[in-house]
């Protein structure tokens, strides 16, 4: 692992767990990539240009959630019934607008509510846990969230196929997420201890999929074709010279702790 990251402190490789080995000598860039599993589809859809967004469903009762797949962060956070708890969380203040008929103020109209849907029903799933821990803020620039870790199930189809036990963080706040429910962040956090929020890794570890990855087929606007994500796994008749024609490679990601922050690529050759 030093050949590939930089060095790494010998009493931290020594601290190490086999698991842990393994999944790092996965990010060797000169292994050549084995995608035996064909994963899980999930359509996509991107309405208003500002992102691709899919469903996927939450706890006992499957709740659906409407969620952005994110690429650059690592968190799921979706809208819950917390957000009904006037104890948590701070409604938005009104703005008012000037009328310029009347040359006055007036109150803006904008919906003020704390989060505008309650996708995940904690209270009613039978098979949430609500998590130790402090309250988890997240800063995404246009929208502002804040909730509470809960471990549930997450699926990726409403037919408990693709259920994975995950921690996830059940808002109370939701600032900015006027049309979705909320973030599927599909980045791994390069903290380790914490690479359990990570949707993808928790389905490799429990043994939904066998690859830990996601790939994404794109559709333009003026394309009849749906575009899809796939966990596990990809098109391969969608690259040039199909499998054989990827190839990987790392780039360093501009963080304090460079040697933690290992990304990966997937090239068409």
């Amino acid at each position: 692992m030093s050949d590939i990251v930089g060095v790494i402190n010998q009493a931290e490789e020594e601290r190490k767990t086999d698991k842990e080995r393994e999944e790092e000598a996965s990010l060797d860039p000169f292994a050549k990539p084995s995608f035996a599993s064909t994963g899980f589809r999930v359509d996509l859809t991107n309405e208003d240009g500002a992102g691709y967004t899919g469903t996927i469903y939450l706890g006992s009762e499957e709740s659906p959630a409407k969620v952005l797949f994110d690429t650059g962060s690592d968190f799921l956070a979706v809208t819950s019934d917390l957000c009904l708890d006037p104890k948590l969380g701070k409604q938005e203040d009104d703005v008012p607008v000037l009328n310029l008929t009347s040359m006055a103020y007036e109150p803006s109209g904008k919906d003020l509510r704390k989060c505008k849907s309650t996708a995940y029903m904690s209270k009613g799933s039978a098979s949430a846990a609500k998590m130790n821990g402090d309250d988890e803020k997240l800063d995404y620039g246009s929208a502002k969230l804040q909730g509470k870790l809960y471990k549930d199930k997450a699926c990726l189809d409403a037919n408990r196929t693709t259920c994975a036990n995950f921690e996830f963080l059940a808002l109370y706040q939701a600032q900015g997420l006027d049309d979705i429910d909320g973030v599927l962040g599909l980045a791994v956090h390069p903290d380790q201890k914490r690479q359990d929020l990570n949707y993808v890794w928790s389905l490799k570890r429990q043994g939904i999929i066998d690859n830990a990855m996601v790939s994404f087929s794109i559709s333009g606007p003026e394309m009849d074709e749906q575009s899809y994500a796939i966990f596990g796994g990809l098109n391969a008749a969608q690259i040039v010279g199909g499998v054989d024609g990827l190839k990987k490679m790392q780039t360093m990601a501009y963080r304090p702790d460079w040697t933690q922050s290992v990304k990966q690529w997937a090239l068409e050759g």
